[in-house]
């Protein structure tokens, strides 16, 4: 029988776990994929892990030392394999001068590196640029981008209400949008926003 997690940080229905949860359907061996905000590298190890054998990777931030706890995190999992991957210091706003090839799956994980400079967030403008090339046929039909939006911070809430404003206007015959978030909570919840391409 199913025990609940006390700790909620390691429940599955925390957000986090939740979007791998629902991602984990849409990755294969051999597909390639795109962690649009690297951070700690936790998202970007759990793409890779689930697309290999075969599959291919590319990580974005625009921060160094994110690539950095990145690039360590996947050293010390796959140790002497070597998963195909590339670590991008750029912003995901460049996404098509780096992928040529059809995408499967694009995560963002948005705002700030956590433990570092709040200052240093993601932003809109740079956002709806890879939304806008995601949505435009970069991703394949039956592929999907996870966004994982957090309200709370400075800049947050604008991001936030931009994100929703766009994805109102994706056409309902080419793609399937899920929103989801905690609501039993005082303090901002994080939203997740999955866009399915159909």
């Amino acid at each position: 029988m199913y025990q609940a997690h006390k700790d909620i940080n390691k429940s599955p229905l925390r957000i986090t776990g939740l979007n791998h949860i629902i991602l984990k359907q849409f990755l294969r061996p051999g597909f390639c994929a795109i962690d649009a905000t690297a951070g700690n590298g936790l998202d970007t190890l759990f793409l890779l892990r689930s697309i290999n054998p075969g599959g291919y990777l590319t990580a974005f931030d625009i921060q160094a030392l994110a690539l950095e706890n990145t690039e360590n995190r996947i050293k010390t999992f796959f140790n002497n394999d070597k998963p195909n991957y590339q670590l991008i210091h750029d912003s995901h706003a460049n996404i098509a001068q780096y992928i040529k090839e059809p995408v499967h799956v694009a995560v963002f994980n948005l705002g700030y590196l956590p433990g570092e400079n709040h200052q240093i967030t993601t932003s809109w403008n740079e956002l709806k640029k890879a939304l806008m090339m995601l949505t435009d046929g970069l991703i394949v039909p039956g592929g999907i981008i996870s966004l994982t939006v957090y309200s709370g911070h400075e800049g947050g809430k604008h991001e936030q209400s931009n994100i929703f404003r766009y994805i109102k206007t994706l056409a309902p015959e080419k793609f399937n949008i899920h929103v989801t978030r905690k609501w039993n909570t005082v303090k901002p919840s994080p939203v997740l926003i999955l866009i399915e391409c159909l």
